[in-house]
């Protein structure tokens, strides 16, 4: 995590994953909202986390969750993934003295171009993206099916 040359995150399914640097414009122009839809796509936890964050740029888990308000251990853990999902934050460092804790930090400002030329990636995603939900639409309808009686 410290070096930067992965990105790694909980994305699909929750599920923690490493994503190399060449790919994180295609993974962010799937699941990244946009700036303007995040008060639509996020919760009212994730938006106070990720205001503090955009302040601050970079804090422990203790300390995010005393300044962001949710002191709510299982809302915190929720809004963290949440905002991992969305490809917003990301574990920055791991500090193990005093306690365990992360370093967490937005992912714009770790991999700044990374995620900047996604927006340019996200019209050809969205079409391609289409065209396969279009497919896997018309596959399930035409699958073979019982008249209710």
């Amino acid at each position: 995590m410290r070096r930067g040359r992965v990105y790694y995150a909980k994305l699909a399914g929750g599920r923690s994953m490493f994503v190399a640097p060449r790919l994180i414009s295609h993974f962010a122009a799937v699941w990244m909202p946009r700036r303007r839809d995040e008060p639509l796509v996020l919760s009212d936890a994730a938006q106070r986390i990720l205001k503090v964050l955009r302040r601050e740029h970079e804090q422990a888990t203790a300390d995010l969750r005393t300044e962001s308000g949710v002191t709510e251990r299982a809302a915190f853990t929720r809004a963290l993934d949440e905002l991992q999902k969305q490809l917003k934050v990301i574990p920055q460092d791991v500090i193990y003295q005093p306690t365990f804790s992360y370093i967490w930090t937005l992912a714009e400002d770790r991999f700044p171009a990374e995620l900047r030329s996604a927006s340019h990636a996200r019209p050809h995603c969205e079409r391609s993206l289409g065209h396969i939900w279009r497919a896997r639409a018309c596959r399930y309808w035409a699958r073979p099916r019982a008249l209710p009686v």
